[in-house]
């Protein structure tokens, strides 16, 4: 399990159950997978603007922390995929670039899984430590 700041990690948000079941399949793959050919993924940065702009008022969500480094499918920083969300409190700003995994998230580049009501964004490290993570 890796500590401290996260700017060398990058996050995606889903489900517990799509979290544990992927980790013990041993890849994880979204949706968007299928639908668009890639995994939306995020800099530490992004993750409460992609949060509010795409899960307000969602619950049980979590945040897998991922090594870039150890990933086993191709990974792009591009432009956002979709439009901002009318209404939506804060958007991804169209001129940032996002991760996007052109493959599985294979289960060994998740170094940890963060409830996401208890994710910080500049210390995501001592969000493991107490208690509030998973590790991987």
């Amino acid at each position: 399990m890796t500590s401290g700041t996260g700017e060398n990690h990058i996050f995606h948000i889903c489900t517990r159950a799509a979290a544990d079941a992927a980790l013990a399949a041993g890849a994880y793959r979204a949706p968007s997978l299928t639908s668009e050919g890639f995994i939306h993924l995020s800099r530490a940065h992004q993750v409460r603007s992609v949060a509010e702009a795409f899960y307000t008022g969602q619950e049980g969500l979590v945040q897998p922390v991922v090594d870039p480094s150890l990933l086993t499918a191709p990974l792009r920083y591009e432009a956002p995929a979709h439009p901002p969300v009318a209404g939506a409190a804060a958007v991804p700003h169209a001129a940032q670039t996002f991760p996007h995994l052109y493959g599985p998230l294979n289960a060994g580049a998740v170094r940890a899984v963060v409830d996401l009501a208890r994710f910080d964004p500049s210390r995501y490290g001592s969000a493991l430590d107490d208690g509030s993570a998973h590790a991987a």
